[in-house]
């Protein structure tokens, strides 16, 4: 049985204490007290767990949808389906977009899948979906890219494999956002990645949506510390997407070839306005 301890008072009060109530206070027998986190901080460190196991998860399920949509596209290449292929190469590639940072951290395999012609050394090394696309739309044959589809559906296994068990930190989000902004305008909005079927508006669209989709994740921890920020990041995102909207037709977009200098400086220019505070938010959650 714990000891009673007796405290005297003024005026000849006797406070009895039970030396349980004592231990409870000070933590316990061979316990140190714990130091008080500031406000918000446990929630900040479940808003950012939960941000960055969900782009886990989001990045899993895009490279899923990419494996899916560009079997298709290589099925129709092996088949000689040169309609199919063509319809098959956008809607592919958006998923790779969505998720591009992610992919480029793997060195060498982001080029075996999505190098331009002036990204490798020699031309007859060059794979992946430009060397697809410029099969399609300039060579106008599938002569001998059966090996070429087989060698994409062999690399997006890879990638499938990788992604799976990567990890990633809040900051990596935020930075990943801003790679995919800044991307946009220094090689999206100029033509140059899709020089052959000018399909760039899907690329330049799914850029977005992927630095959207870290924006989403992060915002309940960011909004706790910087609430115009995230105002203003979504006013932001919401007038690039009025921009985009003008060039959609059907399910996609127009040629880009028919978008004009003015067109795509605007387009440039929304892009960067918004690339702008997102810069900021990678200082927040760190």
């Amino acid at each position: 049985m714990l000891p009673t301890v007796v405290i005297r008072l003024r005026e000849g009060a006797v406070l009895l204490l039970s030396a349980a109530v004592l231990l409870a206070g000070c933590g316990g027998p061979g316990r140190t007290a714990q130091p008080s986190q500031p406000p918000g901080a446990v929630l900040d460190n479940a808003s950012l767990a939960a941000a960055t196991e969900g782009y886990h998860d989001y990045v899993v399920s895009e490279v899923g949808q990419l494996e899916t949509a560009t079997k298709q596209l290589t099925d129709a290449i092996r088949a000689g389906d040169m309609d199919k292929a063509k319809q098959m190469l956008p809607l592919a590639r958006v998923h790779y977009e969505h998720v591009e940072p992610v992919a480029e951290s793997f060195g060498d395999l982001d080029a075996s899948i999505d190098a331009r012609v002036n990204n490798v050394d020699n031309p007859a090394d060059w794979t992946g979906f430009h060397r697809i696309e410029k099969a399609l739309w300039q060579d106008k044959t599938l002569d001998g890219m059966s090996p070429m589809a087989d060698k994409l559906d062999a690399d997006l296994v890879t990638l499938k494999s990788k992604v799976a068990g990567e990890t990633y930190q809040a900051a990596q989000l935020a930075n990943g956002a801003g790679e995919l902004l800044n991307e946009i305008s220094t090689t999206k909005v100029t033509g140059e990645e899709d020089r052959y079927s000018h399909t760039d508006l899907w690329d330049l669209a799914a850029n977005i949506d992927g630095a959207r989709k870290c924006f989403e994740l992060l915002k309940p921890a960011v909004v706790a510390k910087d609430p115009d920020l995230v105002q203003q990041l979504e006013a932001r995102f919401t007038d690039v997407a009025a921009g985009l909207s003008k060039y959609r037709q059907d399910e996609g977009y127009i040629d880009y070839s028919t978008v004009g200098e003015d067109q795509r400086r605007a387009l440039a220019n929304s892009v960067n306005a918004l690339a702008e505070p997102m810069s900021k938010v990678a200082g927040l959650v760190v």
